[in-house]
């Protein structure tokens, strides 16, 4: 398979949240979730692991989410350890919030959704147990021992919360691991973060209206689905939801690249900062940014 045009290192960043209060949201994080409060100030706070920023949320947002809405699906942070992920389902019973839990075969997945009607998913590679394979567009589970699995199997998360050592934040190596977004048109989406940023297709499955992109470092970077049809609405203004995330390259000539490629295709930039901060065809906004060493 080629090389994608952002480079096999490429990841992503901060991913920035609007919220319509501040001080709950940073409760769900900390509390729920298990991140550490990094920084908090002028309507902003900033929580991640270990010194790094993993999420940041903005407490302008004025209404919650209502109904399926396009834009931010989910945003999924990958934790490095089965105590890590029986300790956020543990922390997810208690807490009351909605949520459910599937066991994807080459993933355990904890998805909870917040008091703005913002979705989390928290998620465990389960390397070993089988492998996801592409067949005619959409994915397959394959289990190593010749099973059949659906993908999409329920977790005990009565059992999960009971192996928790306590209530731990989240430790060393959890990181943001991928965005689902939803859109009424999302192969527009796929053809423009393929083809002008750059990244590789993986899933392209109008059948079940899923699709993915990334790299051959890591498959799923972005997901876009229509699930909701003809009901998606676009997002409000003020309303809860995506408001900016970060396309983390490998090296600055890569984002020189990545910076003429969109402004040879006329991609919307942000007037608003001087940043690299870009919308894609959606009104999705994300900000260019290098690996620091």
């Amino acid at each position: 398979m080629d090389t994608p045009m952002v480079g096999d290192g490429t990841r992503l960043g901060v991913v920035h949240l609007d919220v319509t209060n501040l001080d709950r949201s940073v409760a769900t994080w900390r509390d729920v979730i298990g991140l550490q409060v990094l920084v908090v100030g002028d309507g902003t706070a900033e929580l991640g692991v270990l010194g790094e920023t993993l999420v940041a949320l903005h407490g302008q947002a004025t209404t919650s989410i209502r109904g399926p809405t396009g834009g931010l699906f989910h945003v999924a942070i990958e934790v490095q350890t089965r105590n890590d992920l029986s300790g956020v389902a543990a922390r997810i019973l208690q807490s009351g919030l909605k949520h459910t839990r599937l066991d994807h075969l080459t993933t355990d997945s904890l998805y909870v959704t917040d008091l703005d009607g913002l979705d989390i998913e928290i998620l465990l590679q389960t390397p070993g147990r089988g492998r996801i394979e592409i067949f005619e567009g959409s994915p397959r589970a394959i289990p190593n021992d010749g099973s059949t699995h659906s993908g999409r199997d329920l977790l005990d998360m009565a059992e999960l919360a009971k192996e928790a050592a306590g209530n731990i934040p989240l430790g060393v190596g959890t990181h943001i691991d991928h965005l689902h977004l939803r859109s009424r048109a999302p192969e527009r989406l796929v053809e423009f973060y393929c083809n002008v940023v750059g990244f590789l297709p993986f899933v392209n499955s109008p059948t079940i209206g899923m699709y993915d992109v990334g790299t051959l470092a890591r498959l799923h970077v972005l997901a876009f689905n229509n699930w909701g049809g003809s009901a998606i609405q676009d997002r409000v203004p003020g309303a809860a939801g995506l408001a900016c995330f970060e396309i983390v390259v490998p090296t600055d000539g890569a984002l020189v690249q990545l910076r003429q490629r969109l402004e040879a295709n006329q991609a919307s930039r942000s007037e608003v900062t001087s940043d690299d901060v870009y919308s894609d065809p959606d009104g999705n906004q994300f900000r260019l940014t290098v690996l620091q060493s």
